[in-house]
Protein backbone atom coordinates (compact mmCIF):
# COMPACT_ATOMS: atom_id res chain seq x y z
CA UNK A 1 0.00 0.00 0.00
CA UNK A 2 1.59 3.45 -1.18
CA UNK A 3 1.36 6.31 1.26
CA UNK A 4 1.83 10.08 1.03
CA UNK A 5 5.20 9.39 2.62
CA UNK A 6 6.05 6.95 0.14
CA UNK A 7 4.95 9.02 -2.44
CA UNK A 8 6.82 12.11 -1.26
CA UNK A 9 10.10 9.87 -1.65
CA UNK A 10 9.69 8.70 -4.89
CA UNK A 11 9.07 12.47 -5.88
CA UNK A 12 12.47 13.49 -4.04
CA UNK A 13 14.24 10.22 -5.56
CA UNK A 14 13.50 11.33 -9.22
CA UNK A 15 14.12 14.96 -8.28
CA UNK A 16 17.64 13.89 -7.31
CA UNK A 17 18.54 12.12 -10.38
CA UNK A 18 17.12 14.75 -12.20
CA UNK A 19 19.14 17.22 -10.67
CA UNK A 20 22.58 14.73 -10.59
CA UNK A 21 22.08 14.46 -14.62
CA UNK A 22 21.55 18.33 -15.27
CA UNK A 23 24.72 18.36 -13.16
CA UNK A 24 26.76 15.78 -15.17
CA UNK A 25 25.31 17.61 -18.34
CA UNK A 26 26.35 20.72 -17.06
CA UNK A 27 30.12 19.49 -16.07
CA UNK A 28 30.20 18.08 -19.64
CA UNK A 29 29.42 21.25 -21.93
CA UNK A 30 31.71 23.10 -20.60
CA UNK A 31 35.74 21.77 -20.92
CA UNK A 32 38.27 21.78 -18.02
CA UNK A 33 40.74 24.38 -19.21
CA UNK A 34 43.91 22.98 -17.91
CA UNK A 35 47.72 24.23 -17.68
CA UNK A 36 49.97 21.34 -16.32
CA UNK A 37 48.41 19.67 -13.43
CA UNK A 38 46.45 22.82 -12.91
CA UNK A 39 43.19 24.10 -13.95
CA UNK A 40 41.77 26.95 -15.22
CA UNK A 41 39.13 29.24 -14.28
CA UNK A 42 36.47 29.56 -17.64
CA UNK A 43 35.35 32.86 -16.16
CA UNK A 44 38.08 35.05 -14.36
CA UNK A 45 41.31 33.11 -15.72
CA UNK A 46 42.89 32.09 -12.19
CA UNK A 47 44.52 29.15 -11.05
CA UNK A 48 41.61 27.02 -9.29
CA UNK A 49 42.82 26.16 -5.61
CA UNK A 50 44.12 22.58 -5.66
CA UNK A 51 42.08 22.03 -2.47
CA UNK A 52 38.84 22.78 -4.90
CA UNK A 53 40.26 20.44 -7.63
CA UNK A 54 40.79 17.85 -4.78
CA UNK A 55 36.84 18.26 -3.71
CA UNK A 56 35.30 19.30 -6.87
CA UNK A 57 37.72 17.30 -9.56
CA UNK A 58 35.38 18.29 -12.64
CA UNK A 59 34.98 21.97 -11.52
CA UNK A 60 35.49 24.55 -14.46
CA UNK A 61 35.32 27.53 -12.01
CA UNK A 62 36.59 28.93 -8.93
CA UNK A 63 34.49 29.38 -5.96
CA UNK A 64 33.94 32.87 -6.36
CA UNK A 65 32.89 32.52 -10.14
CA UNK A 66 31.00 29.37 -9.25
CA UNK A 67 28.79 31.47 -6.63
CA UNK A 68 28.14 34.48 -9.04
CA UNK A 69 27.49 31.59 -11.85
CA UNK A 70 24.99 29.73 -9.42
CA UNK A 71 23.11 32.98 -8.12
CA UNK A 72 22.58 34.05 -12.29
CA UNK A 73 21.07 30.80 -12.71
CA UNK A 74 19.29 30.77 -9.80
CA UNK A 75 17.63 34.19 -10.86
CA UNK A 76 16.72 33.23 -14.27
CA UNK A 77 14.25 30.11 -12.97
Amino acid sequence: MNDSADRADDVIAMDLQLAMAAHEQAAQDVDQIRIGDEVICVDCDDVVPAERVKAAPHCVRCITCQEIHEKGARLWK
